[in-house]
């Protein structure tokens, strides 16, 4: 099997050439300053709401004020549920506050660099990760009829660590099943994209400014001298020319690119089975207070 997580799809939806370095060739690209600070400000905020350990990171400290630690939070909570016999959907919660079964919170840590880049309360109703998690969580609450979503966003600069910025909303139980939706239908273009059989037969996106966004694409060298059509990121038609492939007809570098990001079925079903079980014990603690 091999999975889909919501950024994933996030990137199909934003430049399925993105997507396909990243996914099908494996090309790596090197971590960064901004990479590593966000992993290790949420480590600390892992360990602080888990084991108490107060943040020794300036701003992960600054946010530990604003994050309360009950048995009914749940950090760093893995997802994964089969959505076929070939693939699975995967994510982890940053925190799940079950305090209140009947209406969940959802929340993910964002570190940033500048205020700007955070999103308003009815993007972040549009944000497929949160979405995707607040669909794991409700199927799991069928008394629940809405989920609250949240970024708080951490300033990772600056020369003293601020406040951070929480951003939320309240989602129906209608509106994620839309956005499952959504979502599922880029997940199926992702599935063509997987098994064309070079990048000359990957459209570009449909959004110029993808190429730019954030100091510039790191494929941009690559991608800029391959000839190819423009066509919108969810585009369900064929490249001009293009044939799709089979895993047995790509070229020997794809092919184990493929080969080494499939899993055996249990690992997702061990994580699916892990995140009910979680979603359950705390569900059934409430009900006994």
């Amino acid at each position: 099997m091999y999975h889909y997580s919501p950024s994933q799809v996030r990137k199909i939806r934003a430049c399925e050439r993105v997507w396909y370095f990243d996914k099908v060739l494996g090309v790596e690209r090197p971590e960064t300053e901004a990479m590593r600070a966000g992993r290790a400000i949420h480590a600390e905020l892992e360990a602080w709401v888990r084991s108490g350990i107060v943040p020794s990171i300036p701003a992960a400290r600054e946010a530990s004020r604003t994050v309360p630690r009950d048995p009914a939070l749940v950090p760093e909570l893995a997802v994964a549920e089969i959505l076929s016999e070939r693939v699975a959907l995967i994510g982890a919660i940053d925190l799940l506050d079950l305090r209140d079964p009947t209406h969940p919170i959802v929340t993910d840590y964002k570190t940033l660099g500048d205020w700007r880049y955070m999103l308003a309360p009815y993007a972040l109703a549009l944000d497929v990760q949160m979405c995707s998690y607040a669909y794991a969580v409700l199927e799991q609450l069928p008394s629940a009829d809405a989920c609250t979503i949240r970024h708080l966003y951490i300033k990772r600069t600056g020369v003293r660590a601020v406040p951070p910025r929480l951003v939320q909303t309240v989602i129906s139980r209608a509106h994620v099943a839309r956005q499952r939706i959504a979502a599922l239908k880029t997940m199926r273009r992702g599935d063509a994209l997987r098994v064309l059989p070079a990048l000359e037969n990957v459209p570009a996106t449909g959004d110029p400014d993808e190429c730019v966004r954030y100091a510039g694409c790191w494929y941009w060298e690559r991608c800029k001298p391959v000839k190819h059509s423009i066509l919108p990121p969810d585009s369900a038609r064929r490249p001009e020319g293009a044939e799709y492939a089979t895993i047995d007809t790509v070229s020997p570098e794809v092919r184990a690119t493929l080969l080494k990001t499939q899993k055996d079925r249990a690992e997702y079903e061990a994580t699916a089975a892990e995140f009910r079980a979680t979603i359950a014990r705390l569900t059934s603690a409430h009900v006994q207070k």
